[in-house]
């Protein structure tokens, strides 16, 4: 189950993935879900979650041109700003500050 999880986030990390909803493709409850997770991993399956989008978003601002609204939205983000917030608060500078330091291209 744990592997399926984390496979199915890598995948769709982007989609909704509440706990909810993944719970749901696995015919078992979310609190279920949660308490095994974290037992098996060690890690909250919400901080999980975040730390693939965040990751995910990483490799889109150093290794693509696509503008931070579209990477916001690709990992799961609905605004530019909520992304922008979590972003800086996970990595200490802004999307763009973040790019400009470390872009490939």
């Amino acid at each position: 189950m744990t592997k399926f999880v984390m496979e199915y986030v890598e995948s769709n990390f982007g989609d909704d993935l509440s706990l909810e909803a993944i719970s749901a493709k696995l015919g078992i409850t979310g609190p279920y879900q949660s308490t095994y997770f974290k037992e098996k991993t060690g890690t909250n399956f919400s901080d999980y979650i975040f730390t693939v989008r965040m990751n995910k978003s990483i490799e889109m601002l150093r290794d693509t041109d696509l503008k931070v609204q579209e990477i916001a939205s690709l990992v799961g983000y609905f605004t530019a700003a909520s992304f922008n917030r979590v972003f800086k608060r996970h990595t200490g500078i802004t999307p763009s500050e973040f790019r400009r330091l470390n872009n490939k291209n």
